[in-house]
């Protein structure tokens, strides 16, 4: 249905997909530290 209404589905990460409309841009870069452990949040 993303591509019905014009949008974008780009995969951010293992198993993650973001699906985005047409009028939403989404830049930039995702990266985890795996050695530095403040920047991930528990559940």
């Amino acid at each position: 249905t993303v591509y019905a209404i014009g949008g974008d589905i780009q995969q951010v990460g293992t198993k993650i997909f973001l699906c985005t409309p047409d009028n939403v841009d989404v830049t930039g870069s995702i990266s985890i530290d795996s050695d530095d452990d403040t920047s991930m949040k528990r559940w």
